[in-house]
């Protein structure tokens, strides 16, 4: 009888686990979380393959880069490509450090810090990022959002993601006309008032503002001096604009000159605004980035 039993413990022990319950898949990864991967594995990617083809490889086809004035990412790498088809892998190591998205994953921005080699200054990087159709990440813009020494970057884990957007519009076609009302009601308003005024009601508490040296600010308290430095008197002319499906979030960028007549431009601007509510009048700024234009030497 013992052998009996003992067989049939065997027999158990055996074919026991064929039949125990598999591990629930993984969850799939969220919208946010694609983003910081494809960040991520831009880095990776440029890295390996060098700086062109890193930044062709992750752009989309008609993304522009701000450095200040905005260039065809695509016509740039396809000319040092095609002069260098093969590029040693490049010294520039970057990281996310903040994100925020629509409710509908589409549309994004990130934040972060980036190195040079062993260079002991560095800076912050500010990158605008659309979902594509087969669902890949491809960025749309791409900018400098201030420098400073390395030690006083952002960590490179983790990575903080602002609360999704709860405002409401009745198409993306609606959505981007409130925003960009909303932008030339603040374009006008810069034309007359002092920054730190005319952005009164714009921003948010945590509202990403740049400075050419130095951090980017992201509390009251910082954005202010900023904001006053600003240039006055100036015209502020829209030039481009892109939504979410959501009609929750969105980015608009343009210049600004001496006139409306674009006299002499002097920089140039890009926003991210988010919808905090149903109204046309609850779009906010979550960052906005100024570059002056240098004057000629």
């Amino acid at each position: 009888m013992k052998k009996v039993v003992i067989g049939i413990l065997i027999s158990g022990l055996l074919v026991g686990p064929a039949f125990a319950k598999k591990a629930p898949p993984a969850p799939p990864p969220l919208p946010s979380e694609e983003v910081i991967a494809a960040e991520r594995a831009f880095d990776a990617f440029t890295a390996e393959h060098g700086f062109n083809a890193g930044f062709h490889e992750y752009s989309a086809p008609d993304a522009l880069t701000f450095g200040p004035a905005p260039e065809r990412t695509h016509d740039t790498t396809d000319a040092a490509l095609a002069a260098t088809p093969k590029e040693p892998p490049s010294q520039l190591r970057w990281w996310p450090a903040r994100l925020g998205i629509s409710s509908s994953g589409d549309l994004a921005y990130d934040l972060g810090g980036w190195t040079y080699g062993d260079n002991p200054d560095g800076g912050w990087f500010f990158t605008v990022w659309q979902k594509q159709a087969d669902g890949s990440w491809k960025w749309l813009i791409d900018t400098r959002a201030g420098s400073g020494s390395v030690d006083a970057l952002p960590p490179k884990q983790p990575t903080y993601t602002d609360f999704t957007p709860h405002g409401t519009s009745d198409s993306p076609g609606t959505a981007a006309g409130e925003m960009m009302a909303a932008d030339v009601t603040l374009n006008k308003a810069l034309t007359v008032q002092t920054a730190t005024t005319a952005y009164n009601g714009f921003l948010v508490p945590p509202s990403i503002v740049n400075q050419e040296a130095g951090a980017p600010a992201q509390t009251l308290e910082s954005r202010l001096p900023i904001l006053d430095a600003r240039p006055q008197g100036l015209a502020w002319i829209p030039e481009g604009q892109g939504v979410s499906k959501a009609g929750d979030f969105g980015y608009t960028w343009g210049h600004s000159a001496t006139d409306n007549h674009d006299a002499t431009i002097q920089g140039y601007y890009i926003r991210v605004w988010r919808k905090d509510g149903p109204n046309a009048a609850d779009w906010h700024i979550i960052a906005d980035i100024y570059h002056p234009l240098k004057p000629a030497a």
